[in-house]
């Protein structure tokens, strides 16, 4: 047993140069994505399903998401490991007072849109005055709340719930869909392309990246090589499903009709696809993983300026880039 002890603490001490040992470290790590199953975590599924984590050295739980679940209070309370959510969403809470680090950020460019039918002479962000826009609540909101301000424009903002329905209906002018998700589900069931008017975030200069990696700044401070392993295998993950989306796809496919949240293969499979011009807009796939600090100083002054930010904080305190 003492031959065995040592043994055991010379392969600690070889292995704390970089590469994580599940022997030096034997208790599960958690991650929570913010949502059920589908091809916007398809990256973390990915890497668990092909042993990327495990070969990292980490013995890995991926625990559901979905409705009622915040996933960064629950990383901030110790109760997971790891998990997802937007950058404004992490802003809020760390500005709470709740201290949570961004390890990775992986949506590079704001997936949520607006969506208006051109026959409704709706094609620029000018003729949104006097429309009734359709939101999400929570953060959901702060887009397109800022985009009115700072546009300066007239809008009436009503609940559209979690259907499309109304919007196809005509009942309201302009609706609120993720490009991943939303989207698709407008242009399979209702509109081609040609039929829409999409407005992004980004493209009129307010760019709110979306999903990125959190941990607490206690266990990255007493786990560093822990959190990088985690993110190498995550990039790893992402990596390999956008090279093999058919087989990944499938995966999510599987997982997610397990659950409440019934899918098809070819909705995920346009998901993952649209997820990879999100994750690798601007930085490249070698990039995969880094935050602005323009993006971030954005992000910030918006929060700001709106009164959700009562504790200030800094980009290098927020990121640190463990990969």
């Amino acid at each position: 047993m003492k031959r065995h002890l040592v043994s055991l603490l010379a392969l600690c001490i070889i292995m704390g140069a970089g590469v994580f040992s599940p022997q030096c470290r034997a208790e599960t790590l958690t991650f929570r994505p913010q949502w059920a199953p589908q091809s916007q975590f398809a990256g973390f599924y990915a890497a668990a399903e092909k042993g990327f984590y495990a070969r990292e050295g980490i013995d890995l739980e991926i625990r559901g998401g979905g409705p009622g679940i915040n996933a960064l209070d629950e990383v901030a309370q110790g109760e997971n490991t790891f998990g997802t959510g937007w950058l404004i969403s992490a802003m809020k809470i760390n500005a709470s007072g709740k201290d949570i680090v961004n390890i990775c950020q992986l949506i590079q460019k704001s997936a949520l849109v607006l969506v208006a039918r051109k026959d409704d002479g709706i094609r620029t962000v000018d003729d949104l005055a006097g429309k009734s826009i359709g939101i999400w609540p929570g953060d959901f909101q702060v887009p397109p709340r800022t985009l009115a301000r700072m546009k300066n424009i007239e809008v009436n903002f009503v609940d559209q719930g979690f259907s499309l329905d109304a919007f196809a209906q005509g009942k309201m002018d302009v609706c609120s869909a993720m490009a991943y998700n939303e989207l698709l589900v407008l242009l399979d069931r209702y509109f081609t392309y040609e039929d829409l008017t999409v407005l992004s975030y980004h493209d009129v200069g307010m760019n709110f990246p979306e999903d990125g990696i959190y941990v607490s700044r206690s266990f990255l401070e007493n786990n560093p090589d822990a959190c990088a392993a985690f993110v190498r295998a995550t990039i790893s993950g992402w990596k390999y499903a956008f090279a093999n989306p058919d087989e990944i796809a499938r995966l999510i496919t599987d997982k997610a009709n397990q659950t409440e949240f019934k899918t098809t293969f070819e909705h995920q499979k346009a998901m993952l696809q649209a997820m990879e011009g999100l994750l690798t807009f601007r930085v490249g796939p070698d990039g995969i993983g880094d935050l602005s600090k323009k993006d971030f100083d954005f992000v910030y002054m918006v929060l700001e300026h709106s009164k959700q930010i009562d504790k200030p904080f800094h980009y290098d305190d927020f990121f640190r880039k463990v990969h």
